[in-house]
């Protein structure tokens, strides 16, 4: 046989288990009828209980929300259109908690992470359709359609547990509750994400969501082989999913200061990475004639507006970049370079990869990883000694009129731990042997 050109024969067929289950199952709000809508100023919440599965898995990665975002008009109003900011980010937070009311993430500020995270998206395009990132284009009919019977879009959520690869053991929860996993999202005020048209529109900004769905996929196996299968991974009396979490910090630099440090303390085991924002301290109403993807209610200052001058993150003695970034000229690809370069992203251009986009996307990043590898713990571990991260940031010039908040989000690496009988904990770091 080794004689015979492989592209001769075909390869054998492995036949499956056949009793092995894929099903998409939705899951409506349990704070909601059919017919329930949700806005800001009325029924702002949507909770999900995901219910524990015997023998079954969650695969995260398959899993979304889609939901129907409706503009509303004032009464009387016929002509006012409205725009959402890319990827409609319609929620300002959101929480995971285990049956047992442990909470496994919580992510303040989840609107501008759902924007950082998607500046440096190599796949941000491809997506465009699905999720309403019209930052290279849009749907013609978006904007005649969000004022009638409303657009379409799904939304991948980013807390914990559902932006990892390692499915979700759900049937091992404690199902006492009813459920494995409850999920909040908090809606967003409506100035924070959506754009009026005319610019001299005096009304109400209000959106509404409807048919909001929980899209799962859940693979179920049959009991005699989950038996074997549960007794196999919890030999040691646990079962130990690795996870990603973020955690938001707000600073504030005063008006008339040119240079401030900026402290962030958080005691975590293997602190990963930091993506830090400048935005200005007080939100008003979007409106006017805005070229559509680029709403100034998104730009994240520090590049064209307030430009950054110089950064550097240090931890007790060790500093981060080892020299201060020092941001000479007024495009401010240095702090590109140094975001591409920390988040491993040189081959795969995100959407920021552009200089004249950057001015008005600008952010910090700073990786804190020893190497690429991420199946042993390789961050910044500053539960060891309590020191807090200090971001020493200079503007070129400041502003005598504005004050401007800054918003660090910390990325650091977690295991959830679920013994037998159901019960949880979230360590820091990866358990060892995984």
């Amino acid at each position: 046989m080794s004689a015979i050109p492989s592209n001769l024969y075909t390869a054998p067929k492995i036949r499956g288990l056949k009793s092995v289950e894929t099903k998409s199952i939705t899951l409506r709000p349990v704070n909601a009828s059919t017919n329930t809508v949700f806005r800001a100023d009325g029924n702002n919440q949507l909770v999900y209980h995901i219910p524990a599965f015997s023998n079954s898995y969650i695969s995260p990665k398959s899993s979304c929300l889609s939901m129907v975002v409706k503009a509303i008009r004032d009464a009387g109003d016929t002509t006012t259109e409205f725009r959402f900011n890319p990827l409609y980010p319609v929620f300002e937070r959101v929480q995971v908690k285990s049956s047992s009311g442990m909470i496994i993430a919580d992510i303040d500020d989840y609107h501008i992470l759902q924007k950082l995270v998607s500046n440096f998206d190599p796949e941000w395009d491809s997506k465009m359709a699905l999720n309403g990132d019209n930052r290279s284009g849009i749907i013609a009919d978006d904007t005649t359609d969000l004022v009638g019977d409303g657009v379409t879009v799904q939304h991948d959520i980013l807390a914990g547990l559902f932006s990892q690869e390692h499915y979700i053991p759900c049937g091992l929860f404690s199902g006492s509750a009813g459920h494995c996993l409850e999920i909040t999202f908090y809606l967003n005020e409506p100035r924070k994400c959506m754009v009026a048209s005319d610019s001299a529109y005096a009304g109400n900004y209000n959106y509404e969501l409807s048919n909001v769905n929980f899209q799962l996929e859940v693979v179920k196996l049959p009991e005699s082989v989950t038996s074997k299968l549960n007794a196999q991974i919890m030999k040691g009396d646990k079962v130990s999913i690795p996870m990603v979490n973020y955690r938001s910090h707000k600073s504030y630099i005063p008006a008339s200061s040119k240079s401030v440090d900026i402290t962030i303390s958080e005691s975590a085991h293997d602190l990963e990475s930091v993506m830090t924002v400048l935005l200005p301290d007080s939100v008003t109403d979007q409106k006017g004639n805005i070229v559509v993807g680029n709403e100034s209610n998104t730009y994240f200052y520090g590049g064209r507006t307030y430009p950054v001058e110089s950064y550097q993150f240090n931890y007790a003695d060790r500093y981060y970049p080892t020299q201060k970034a020092e941001l000479k000229t007024t495009d401010q690809r240095l702090a590109l370079m140094n975001a591409i370069k920390n988040l491993d992203l040189t081959d795969k251009p995100p959407y920021v990869a552009r200089p004249n986009i950057w001015k008005d996307q600008f952010c910090i990043v700073q990786s804190f990883k020893t190497s690429k590898e991420d199946d042993f713990e390789n961050g910044l571990n500053t539960s060891s000694s309590g020191a807090p991260l200090i971001l020493q940031l200079a503007v070129k010039q400041a502003d005598a009129t504005k004050a401007y908040r800054v918003v660090s989000f910390v990325k650091q690496n977690q295991t959830l731990n679920i013994f037998k009988g159901g019960q949880t904990s979230l360590t820091d770091g990866i358990v060892e042997g995984m």
